[in-house]
């Protein structure tokens, strides 16, 4: 059984959970390295896409999940950025 909101966890909801992360930070790995290859920081980055520099710095640290909004304003302003990686 597999609870995570009471964290009873079982060996494979854990190798799960420990994937689940792993992939996480890669999309988000790929996102700064996406910044840094425009020569931008972390808050000229958040006020092209027309977000908080807090969130954003959130989002890129991986204690905030990329919101849709999030994800279609970056679409916006970065077309190339591909962003099915989000999903």
């Amino acid at each position: 059984m597999c609870k995570i909101r009471n964290f009873t966890i079982h060996k494979s909801c854990n190798i799960f959970i420990s994937e689940f992360q792993e992939r996480r930070k890669k999309i988000l790995d790929i996102l700064k390295k996406f910044r840094e290859s425009m020569n931008l920081t972390q808050s000229e980055f958040a006020k092209n896409i027309g977000v908080s520099v807090s969130f954003y710095i959130k989002i890129e640290l991986g204690t905030r999940k990329p919101s849709r909004e999030f994800i279609s304003k970056l679409k916006a302003k970065y077309p190339e950025f591909d962003v099915n990686k989000f999903f």
